[in-house]
């Protein structure tokens, strides 16, 4: 039985001073399991798999790092269940639980990392802390950066409009930071006014008059400030913007077609996955998608 799974592209940025990721990745692969397992959030996070490039005693015969990052839960599990035989637990010892593997390829050279995506397993934002976190760098601080590369397909759109006609957006109040609510005095004040209002959700559209357009310099300054809240949500895994839809004209007056700012990871979906004996997808076909993947980025990465 084959399967597929999708694979999200990653801009690895180092703060200046830090260590080369690799180095944090060596180091790490060196400790024993428990020592290089952190807690993030709700879950313990552990870098299973690192193996260096042109390894094949590890598995790994690419230019690249092969990495499998455990997920592992020891509270709630499934169970086990036949079509003819009931649902039962595991037989499990007191230190024991279950995982979910996440795959990911790091690119050393052109500081990319490729992550499989796994609802149940770590997600990027996970992976982004665990690394933060397993090379000391001081809680609340951040060495090492995951840049979500997007389809820039709307941000290509929206330069090409001479003119604003029309922004519409919906935000979570609460998930706005005290940082990004700052910047932008017509944002500012709207939540402001939710927030007295006791509002969980603000929706808001400016639109111009008929025939005429939005002040450019206060349209395209609302539209950065959403931008930038955009953005942490992509790297954050949070759904602050719940809408961002913008309108405009070209200077003869041609209306443009709405863009639709919530543009989604850039993302490949690649099949031909292994199922094991264990109902999960092999380590080798995981990680042979994920090169697979980064063949069809070559452009992008390397230009």
């Amino acid at each position: 039985m084959t399967g597929k799974m999708s694979v999200n592209l990653f801009k690895v940025r180092a703060d200046t001073g830090a260590l080369p990721l690799e180095s944090v990745l060596g180091s790490t692969a060196a400790l024993g399991l428990q020592e290089r397992t952190c807690r993030i959030g709700y879950y313990d996070v552990r870098l299973e798999v690192a193996a260096p490039p042109n390894s094949p005693s590890q598995g790994n015969t690419s230019d690249w790092w092969m990495l499998d990052f455990t997920k592992l839960q020891f509270e709630l599990g499934p169970g086990k269940v036949g079509k003819a035989a009931a649902i039962s637990g595991f037989g499990l010892a007191d230190d024991e639980g279950f995982g979910d593997t996440t795959s990911a390829l790091y690119d050393p050279v052109n500081k990319y990392l490729l992550i499989q995506y796994n609802h149940s397993g770590v997600r990027s934002a996970g992976i982004q802390e665990y690394l933060n976190r397993i090379a000391q760098v001081p809680p609340g601080a951040r060495h090492y950066h995951l840049d979500v590369r997007i389809d820039d397909s709307s941000a290509v759109r929206l330069a090409k409009a001479d003119f604003i006609t029309k922004i519409h957006y919906k935000v979570d109040v609460g998930g706005i930071s005290d940082a990004h609510r700052q910047g932008d005095i017509s944002l500012a004040r709207a939540l402001e006014f939710s927030a007295l209002q006791n509002g969980e959700i603000l929706e808001m559209t400016v639109t111009s008059k008929r025939g005429g357009h939005l002040k450019d310099a206060s349209a395209r300054s609302l539209i950065k400030k959403l931008t930038n809240i955009l953005k942490a949500d992509r790297e954050d895994e949070t759904r602050t913007i719940r809408a961002f839809e913008i309108e405009g004209i070209l200077e003869n007056g041609e209306k443009l077609d709405a863009i639709n700012m919530l543009t989604p990871k850039l993302q490949m979906i690649v099949d031909g996955l292994t199922l094991g004996g264990d109902r999960q997808y092999t380590q080798v076909s995981r990680w042979i998608a994920l090169q697979r993947a980064r063949a069809g980025w070559q452009a992008l990465i390397t230009g």
